[in-house]
């Protein structure tokens, strides 16, 4: 009885393993123009090593970049160890022209192979490349194709990079080229798969905008969300011959160009405008594309002076406008190669009521007979200790309608009108009895009264 029960399991097995279904890909097909007056078609040959049993493989064309999850199967059935030649495989099997990929699995074992080929003239014969059937085992979620070429001349070479979504999930799917030479990044992208779905990259050198670059050695790196089955296909510009690329495994980590970091000033959120000898608060960010640190964050103050940090205070010791630039630095030493910039603009620092006291009021008005003593003329007092109280928000007795200093607005206060002599001001120009006031001298009561005339 025990050795029923492990025969009729052994036979069990033995059918469900003959049961497993075989899936292959052809990675792309065609029957369609294609670039330089090429026509491109694809043959296939499918063959059953069965000696006794006709099997029946189910084609489906994987449209591109479409989701092909319910895409429709053509049978076609094959003889006990027999071949079936299906020429033209995309315009006769599926009625369809252009290119995708197809998929073809049955319930029991079965070989595959095509080849995809430019009719050319029609005379002169036909050059192709072979696409075998490839399982979905073969898909890789980080691979590399080398010995791509571009040369844009007539008597050149082009090349075609595809890619096919062997699952039922949406996958992403990215890819740098390289010149292998030198390992330097000529452009990279990327390509959004839907489940089933077919994508090429027609000239995928000029797809990077490098059309024009000269390479006979290149690599397409490429790593994708799941498997993926990935192709080259190199064409002759002068003869449409193509040669069919397959990928390596890639274990190693590839070597990404150097992306520069980016900075940004967030204090002082635009230009300003300071005074001589005020300070300065400054204050940035710095970030990097790659990860990596960042170990340079430089501020130039435009004055000759430098700083390092993210947090910055600068004091300018003289009047002028200054372009302040912040440049962050990575730890591969490259530089953001635009660095952000804010206009300081410093103007002259505003008069105290001390500096107007000692080099205006006290040697041109503040003497007996004039505005000091103990009856000074007008009722107003210029002498140390009397002046603020005596003009800063009090009417003049001459045009009450004016006070004597209107803080923040010499052309309201009525005694920077007297001494610019002004001609609304009634009476002679002060100061009385002695030379106008310098310009310098109006400058600086202008600027005490315009920042608001303090008692400083």
């Amino acid at each position: 009885m025990r050795r029923t029960v492990l025969t009729a399991l052994i036979i069990a097995a033995a059918s469900w393993a003959a049961a497993q279904e075989t899936t292959r890909f052809f990675a792309a097909a065609a029957s369609t123009p294609g670039a330089n007056g090429t026509f491109f078609k694809t043959d296939a040959r499918l063959f059953n090593p069965d000696p006794t049993a006709t099997i029946t493989v189910g084609l489906a064309f994987l449209r591109p970049n479409v989701d092909n999850s319910t895409a429709t199967e053509v049978p076609v059935n094959i003889p006990p160890r027999q071949g079936v030649a299906l020429d033209d495989l995309v315009a006769t099997v599926f009625s369809r022209s252009g290119s995708g990929g197809v998929r073809l699995r049955s319930s029991a074992p079965f070989l595959a192979t095509s080849r995809t080929y430019n009719i050319g003239d029609g005379s002169s014969g036909t050059f192709g490349q072979f696409i075998p059937g490839l399982t979905p085992d073969q898909a890789l979620t980080q691979g590399i194709l080398i010995q791509v070429v571009n040369d844009p001349a007539a008597s050149g070479f082009r090349s075609n990079v595809g890619f096919v979504n062997p699952g039922l999930t949406a996958i992403t799917v990215s890819y740098q080229v390289y010149d292998a030479g030198s390992a330097t990044l000529l452009g990279e992208g990327t390509r959004s798969l839907p489940p089933l779905a077919f994508s090429q990259i027609n000239n995928i050198f000029s797809a990077i905008g490098a059309a024009d670059t000269v390479v006979d050695d290149a690599t397409v790196e490429f790593t994708a969300t799941a498997p993926v089955l990935a192709y080259a296909s190199v064409v002759d510009n002068t003869s449409g011959d193509p040669i069919f690329v397959l990928p390596y495994a890639d274990t190693g980590t590839p070597v990404m160009e150097n992306q520069p970091p980016n900075g940004t000033i967030v204090t002082p959120a635009g230009n300003v405008t300071v005074q001589v000898n005020q300070s300065v608060n400054f204050a940035a960010t710095a970030t990097d594309p790659d990860g990596d640190a960042i170990t340079g964050m430089e501020w130039s103050f435009g004055d000759g002076v430098t700083a390092s940090g993210l947090q910055v205070v600068h004091t300018y010791a003289q009047q002028g406008a200054f372009t302040v630039t912040f440049t962050a630095t990575d730890a591969r030493g490259l530089s953001d190669p635009s660095p952000p910039s804010r206009t300081v603009t410093v103007e002259a620092a505003a008069a105290t009521l001390t500096q107007v006291q000692d080099l205006v009021f006290t040697p041109s008005c503040a003497r007996s007979g004039c505005h000091a003593g103990s009856s000074p003329a007008q009722g107003l007092n210029l002498s140390v200790g009397q002046t603020y109280t005596n003009i800063v928000g009090v009417a003049s007795h001459e045009q009450p309608s004016l006070n004597r200093v209107e803080p923040g607005d010499p052309q309201r206060s009525y005694l920077y009108l007297k001494v610019i002599g002004d001609p609304s001001i009634s009476g002679s120009q002060m100061p009385r009895g002695g030379p106008p006031l310098s310009q310098a001298e109006i400058d600086l009561l202008s600027s005490w009264i315009l920042s608001g005339a303090p008692n400083n």
